[in-house]
């Protein structure tokens, strides 16, 4: 079996449950959905807007901003609490939030005009994969009505048996903060070249990649490759492939 290993990290042993899950990965026959149903579930946070927050770089594929938290802003740049995710628009602060639950996400306005049929404070069910509605919201002196002006927030969950969402920003538009895309992280996140794949990663083989959180750190593991610590801040690598992940 091939190995994957941290830059510099310490040789660390694998319990017992992790040499039982490796070969459950080791199965030929096994899918990336069994292997994600196979992980060790972890409660929500329970922190609101006080959870963690790490960006993730993967080779050959981009950057993602990664927040665990029960409720996410929306909004452009400025504002004296800036939004958790922030886009380049006509936005001076927050316009909406997404609510995170066990049912399924929301969303909620936080500002509307009388452009904008919606009314702040009621919640809104998310679909798996839909445009946000934010047309016609105002944000301190604008209003952002004309259809070619207001971003393309895309909210999706590609994996139905996975609760993290990633969100995006069509273009003209982009996030203020240099990535491609924000992760709505709940219990794993899937890297691959598929489509139900949180992080689409179209040159890497469809080995099931699950990254997840174990006792305060960062782990991921493949169909071939046993469950590995991912140390903050220092480089993965696997044959032709590095990620790192790092505390914002």
């Amino acid at each position: 079996m091939k190995s994957a290993v941290n830059e510099t990290m310490p040789a660390v042993s694998r319990s017992r449950k992790d040499q039982v899950s490796a070969g459950f990965l080791n199965r030929q026959t096994v899918t990336p959905l069994e292997i994600m149903a196979a992980e060790p579930k972890t409660k929500s946070t329970g922190q609101g807007n006080h959870g963690g927050s790490w960006e993730l770089w993967v080779d050959r594929c981009g950057g993602f901003d990664i927040l665990q938290r029960d409720r996410v802003t929306i909004g452009g740049p400025g504002g004296d609490v800036p939004a958790d995710i922030a886009v380049r628009c006509a936005w001076r602060s927050r316009v909406a939030t997404i609510v995170r639950g066990q049912s399924g996400d929301a969303i909620e306005i936080v500002a509307a005009s009388e452009a904008s049929s919606r009314r702040p404070g009621v919640l809104q069910q998310l679909a798996t994969d839909q445009w946000l509605p934010l047309e016609g919201l105002s944000s301190g002196d604008f209003v952002v009505a004309m259809s070619d002006a207001v971003p393309r927030v895309r909210y999706q969950r590609p994996s139905p048996l996975s609760r993290s969402a990633v969100i995006t920003v069509a273009a003209p538009h982009r996030l203020v903060r240099p990535i491609d895309a924000t992760i709505l992280f709940e219990q794993t996140i899937l890297v691959g070249p598929e489509s139900f794949n949180h992080v689409r990663a179209q040159s890497l083989s469809s080995q099931g990649w699950v990254l997840f959180r174990r006792d305060d750190r960062w782990w991921l593991r493949g169909r071939n490759v046993s469950p590995q610590p991912i140390e903050l801040g220092q480089r993965w690598r696997h044959e032709d492939w590095s990620m790192m992940i790092k505390e914002r």
